[in-house]
């Protein structure tokens, strides 16, 4: 029970404060934002899809998005006046060359001072 009366499920609170991870079958890249557009083909990582996303896309082809306007923060890729919706993450270089000891995810936010999360028994390693 809650201090203030109320029940709580086992589990339940922890699970809505975990943010879920979004990723690209291509590329190494893992985003938190459900609002993020990421392009499969030249794997940036954009704010949304009608501002960053759009603005990258010249006559059906990837432009750098440094070229057409576009600045950095957090690993996305933000028109002026955008803010980043979360942060993006990368698989460390042990994981994606599927070293033993399994890789863990590196923020790219250098602002974040959480301890790495330890994984859970039983659960398999990707």
């Amino acid at each position: 029970m809650r201090a203030g009366g109320g029940l709580i499920m086992a589990g339940r609170d922890i699970d809505y404060e975990r943010p879920m991870l979004i990723s690209c079958g291509g590329c190494d890249v893992r985003w938190t934002a459900l609002t993020a557009a990421h392009c499969r083909a030249c794997h940036a990582t954009f704010a949304g899809t009608t501002s960053g996303f759009d603005a990258h896309r010249v006559n059906g082809r990837c432009e750098p998005p440094p070229r057409v306007g576009l600045r950095e923060d957090r690993g996305y890729w933000l028109v002026d006046g955008e803010r980043p919706p979360g942060r993006t993450l990368r698989a460390s270089p042990a994981a994606r060359a599927g070293a033993s000891g399994g890789g863990q995810a590196r923020s790219n936010n250098h602002d974040s001072h959480r301890p790495p999360s330890r994984p859970r028994a039983g659960v398999p390693r990707a």
